[in-house]
């Protein structure tokens, strides 16, 4: 029998078909009804360069299109550059707010197409250290932000370190973005492996960034979801691929979201139809129990 070692060197080896699509690009609008009530999903990835901050803004993007109020919180302190793609400079940030210098509001900043921006700051790396004053100005502001936005997407680091864990934690749905790239499948599972230690009953969604074909990010998904089955108990679900397109490097060469600088490019198609996805599975009225309120008492104190 083979064990989990074995079975993740497998599917981190694996050849895939790299043929690409060549479908011609049409962008739809899905028949989907407005979120009442806002949905917190942390996007978080085992391993750092696998794209995840250029999915959160682009797929953010696309959601906007769609006529939803998106913010994006983040929450990267190492590499955080959403506020690049968005051709934003913070002048405040949430540390502002946990320490009561500014309210949500006040720190928030609109970026195109109307998605907003929550900058992130070096006091939320210390969050089991805040005071009670600091942690309840915390939990109002993401309170605001539920009461306020149909989608909060929080841009974790990389990794899994405590506070990555935590604020995946926080969310109603986590997505772990990887790639065919063998380190980043096997830290990938590394992630959802302590998510679902943490929190069986969380739903956590893969996407496949910088594949050749939708065909092999169905075929790595399979894979993987094969060994997390086996050896975790409990499966994950696919959200969708992102294409190994030169213009996303170009874009962000050009300090520019993807799918503003490119807009028929295959990457924007693709992004595209994974924003359909996140709108067909997070729904409204499906809340989280705790409420979030309950969930930051029973993460951080």
């Amino acid at each position: 029998m083979l064990d989990q070692a074995t079975r993740l060197r497998e599917l981190a080896s694996s050849v895939s078909d790299r043929n690409v699509t060549t479908k011609k690009i049409v962008l739809e609008q899905p028949p989907v009804p407005r979120v009442a009530a806002g949905k917190i999903i942390a996007i978080t990835s085992g391993k750092g360069g696998v794209g995840k901050t250029n999915f959160v803004t682009n797929v953010a993007l696309q959601l906007a299109k769609f006529k939803k109020k998106v913010i994006i919180v983040d929450l990267d302190l190492g590499l955080a550059n959403v506020d690049i793609l968005l051709n934003l400079t913070p002048k405040y940030n949430i540390e502002d707010v946990i320490r009561g210098r500014k309210s949500v509001e006040e720190v928030i900043l609109e970026g195109p197409q109307g998605v907003k921006l929550l900058p992130g700051g070096s006091g939320i790396s210390r969050l089991a250290d805040l005071d009670d004053q600091e942690r309840n100005n915390f939990i109002k502001g993401f309170t605001t932000l539920k009461e306020t936005y149909d989608y909060i997407l929080l841009d974790t680091a990389a990794g899994i370190s405590k506070n990555v864990i935590e604020f995946v934690l926080i969310a109603d749905e986590a997505i772990v973005v990887t790639t065919p790239e063998p380190t980043a499948i096997t830290d990938a599972y590394a992630a959802i492996k302590i998510i679902g230690k943490r929190n069986k009953d969380m739903d956590v969604y893969v996407l496949f960034n910088m594949v050749q074909s939708e065909h092999e990010a169905q075929m790595y998904f399979k894979k993987i979801n094969q060994v997390i089955r086996q050896f975790l108990n409990m499966s994950v679900t696919y959200l969708g691929y992102i294409i190994d397109d030169q213009c996303v490097k170009q874009s962000i060469m050009r300090r520019k979201a993807f799918s503003i600088a490119y807009p028929f490019s295959h990457a924007t198609r693709s992004v595209h139809l994974a924003a359909r996805q996140v709108i067909k599975h997070f729904q409204a009225g499906e809340q989280r129990s705790p409420s979030i309120l309950d969930r930051f008492r029973k993460i951080f104190g």
